[in-house]
């Protein structure tokens, strides 16, 4: 019989005693709101592979303990988030498409029950642990999701960084801080400052003066040839549209930036900020 009981009674083997043992893990399970096959592996201290190879068995398909290296079709960069939700890939091998799973335990039996009904679609599955699958996933979308990072980083911190935080007197302080505390050093016993000081100056003052630099320095904005230009009123009117999602943090920065254009007041149309929730 192909239910649920069954699989865990095969997955445990002699770790279950009786059919209510097994049907009360199950019931565990749902009480924790958590996936059968992930709660039996916590539980017990099993492996996700054993876990995986077991149930894969029970359900007579074939098992691989890593998704191999190959042309991994049907994935849309534009949707990284919803990667760690997918629990299938489609893996192109030696001119063959194999479709690799992580099922959970329900679609374990349903796939137990088509496999029973003898479909020819069997032969090009494939079972995975999750670990696995999410590892080809990685893999493939390295970059991805490390741009993908980075912007969830600047939605959640948009000042963050100290160009955009910081005054000018912030920063400069910081720099005056960190060349008093290296004159601070000189000031210890010459057995230590011929330690520290080389150490703190090595550390501190390159990056120290690579920013104060910077600071300073006035951005230098291209003019045309033709320095006949144009009367305010002759400009061309502009819309700008700066599409959002999830990005609310970023608006003041967003109206600053749109604010300080170099562009006269007089031609801007107008400014809106709407907010659309799908």
């Amino acid at each position: 019989m192909l239910d649920l009981i069954s699989l865990i009674q095969f997955i445990l083997q002699d770790k279950v005693q009786s059919h209510d043992e097994a049907a009360s893990i199950v019931v565990d399970a749902g009480r924790l709101e958590a996936e059968l096959l992930l709660h039996i592996a916590h539980r017990f201290a099993i492996s996700g592979t054993d876990i995986y190879a077991h149930s894969a068995q029970f359900c007579g398909l074939p098992f691989s303990p890593v998704v191999p290296d190959g042309l991994i079709r049907d994935i849309d960069g534009s949707h990284i988030d919803r990667l760690g939700d997918m629990r299938s890939v489609t893996v192109r091998v030696q001119d063959r498409d194999i479709l690799f799973l992580a099922p959970g335990a329900a679609q374990m039996l349903a796939l137990a029950h088509r496999r029973q009904s003898g479909l020819s679609l069997m032969r090009d599955i494939c079972v995975v642990p999750p670990a696995a699958l999410r590892a080809a996933l990685i893999r493939a979308h390295a970059d991805n999701l490390l741009q993908f990072s980075r912007q969830r980083l600047a939605r959640r911190w948009p000042f963050a960084s100290a160009h955009l935080d910081l005054t000018l007197a912030a920063r400069l302080g910081f720099v005056t801080l960190l060349s008093a505390l290296v004159g601070v050093t000189a000031l210890v016993p010459f057995a230590l400052s011929a330690i520290l000081l080389p150490l703190l100056a090595l550390l501190f003052l390159p990056p120290s003066f690579f920013r104060l630099a910077a600071l300073m320095e006035k951005p230098k904005r291209p003019r045309p040839a033709d320095e006949s230009l144009l009367p305010d009123i002759a400009l061309p009117v502009y819309s700008v549209l700066i599409p959002l999602r999830d990005e609310t943090g970023m608006v003041p920065q967003l109206a600053a930036a749109m604010r300080a254009l170099d562009y006269p007041a007089l031609c801007i149309k107008r400014t809106k900020f709407t907010h659309e929730y799908n």
